[in-house]
């Protein structure tokens, strides 16, 4: 099997998010240089002999981390949740065979596009083998019945079982879902 080589053409394909995320971003960096700042305004007061000046010093940079470590968290949380709800479904499903289920965001989360195109698919899946069922099951319905005449006093002519079961044959060609699994 050839791989694909694949290149970026379009670095702005999901506006909507990028810009949210790039904005966090930038905002992260302009807080830690702002703090990089006030760092080092405060730098000559902590040559004093005072030991409120280190400890002022201290407290502020700890405060900054914890700040934007949590609004980092919070941000983050809203890809990364969604990423675990949905590989959460995806086990649920194979783990139950259940096709009929479907992988619910909440409203404010990132990703719902891909949950909708996921839960196309799903539906999609479920739909085709749903056919295929029914197919199988008017196969081995004519199946039964030639068995079932095979012998005995209503016993088909050995013709007909022959051109039932070439019948039954070209349908199991026909049926099984077409897609490629190369």
């Amino acid at each position: 099997m050839a791989e694909r080589s694949y290149r970026r053409t379009q670095y702005f394909v999901k506006p909507d998010l990028q810009t949210k995320y790039a904005f966090m971003f930038v905002l992260a960096i302009g807080v830690g240089l702002n703090l990089g700042v006030i760092l080092a305004l405060l730098a000559p007061m902590l040559k004093n002999d005072s030991p409120v000046f280190p400890l002022l010093y201290l407290l502020l940079a700890l405060s900054f981390v914890v700040l934007v470590a949590g609004i980092s968290i919070l941000f983050t949380h809203k890809i990364a949740g969604p990423i675990f709800k949905i590989e959460r479904s995806f086990r649920q499903i194979i783990d139950e065979k259940d096709l009929s289920l479907r992988v619910f965001l909440r409203t404010d989360d990132e990703l719902q596009e891909l949950a909708e195109e996921i839960n196309r698919l799903l539906e999609h899946f479920r739909n085709s083998l749903l056919l295929e069922n029914q197919k199988s099951d008017a196969i081995l319905a004519k199946l039964d019945y030639v068995l079932a005449n095979l012998e005995g006093e209503n016993a088909l002519p050995a013709t007909e079982i022959q051109e039932r079961l070439a019948d039954l044959r070209q349908k199991l060609e026909d049926t099984g879902l077409k897609y490629k699994l190369r």
